[in-house]
């Protein structure tokens, strides 16, 4: 279910339409990664190098969601190990 969930999310950053409708939009894009962490981390490292996104992550907003999306993600690692679930199926660690 929680990859399901993440191909949801992690689709639209790959759309030309949804990425033109975003730009320019920090309010948008800010309500779409808290999403995106919410929903599933898979995709993000595609996003933090996207030359697109990188002006809303200077600001210090934005810093402090990504510090957020590395801390869920460690915790969702850890919760995914101590259930003896399957591990993520890609390496989604920001650079």
């Amino acid at each position: 279910l929680l990859w399901r969930q993440s191909e949801i999310v992690s689709t639209p950053y790959r759309n030309d339409a949804w990425v033109s409708a975003i730009r320019g939009d920090g309010d948008r894009m800010l309500a779409s990664l808290e999403k995106a962490v919410s929903l599933g981390l898979r995709g993000h490292r595609s996003i933090l190098r996207n030359p697109i996104y990188q002006p809303y992550f200077e600001e210090p907003g934005m810093r402090a969601l990504i510090q957020k999306m590395k801390i869920e993600e460690v915790a969702m690692r850890t919760r995914l190990v101590r259930s003896g679930e399957p591990r993520l199926p890609e390496d989604i660690s920001t650079p």
